[in-house]
């Protein structure tokens, strides 16, 4: 898992398929679920077990805070539930102020079939919608 810490990825992506897969082998292994978080620049600043609601980075800790900015971090989550995101873990992507959540469900095998992604809107962007 240590090897992670020196991923990195372009600023346009939000994963590669070799990252995918990475993360799922050791999900599976494991039998865990596993977040990444990400920085706009591609680099990876943290790597947990758990979901994103049990991997929550403190506040103070983001590195852009304040209540009308996105964080700047996107989280990539592998984990062996099947299940879409629930309102627990859109939650913890809104209290993070995570710019996308890409959930990535693994198979026994260690391989993933599908994805789903959420994002964001910054404040701005969403009274543009609004008018």
């Amino acid at each position: 898992m240590e090897r992670l810490y020196r991923t990195r990825l372009s600023q346009d992506s939000l994963t590669t398929p070799e990252l995918a897969q990475r993360l799922a082998m050791v999900s599976a292994e494991l039998k865990e679920s596993i977040c990444i978080y990400l920085n706009r620049r591609g680099q990876v600043i943290r790597v947990a077990i758990g979901t994103p609601n049990q991997t929550k980075i403190p506040p103070l800790e983001l590195p852009r805070y304040g209540s009308d900015r996105l964080s700047g971090l996107r989280c990539i989550w592998v984990t062996p539930d099947p299940e879409p995101p629930n309102t627990t873990d859109l939650t913890a992507m809104l209290m993070q102020r995570l710019d996308a959540l890409v959930i990535l469900p693994v198979n026994p095998k260690g391989y993933t079939e599908r994805g789903y992604l959420a994002h964001l809107l910054p404040a701005t962007d969403i009274e543009l919608l609004e008018k």
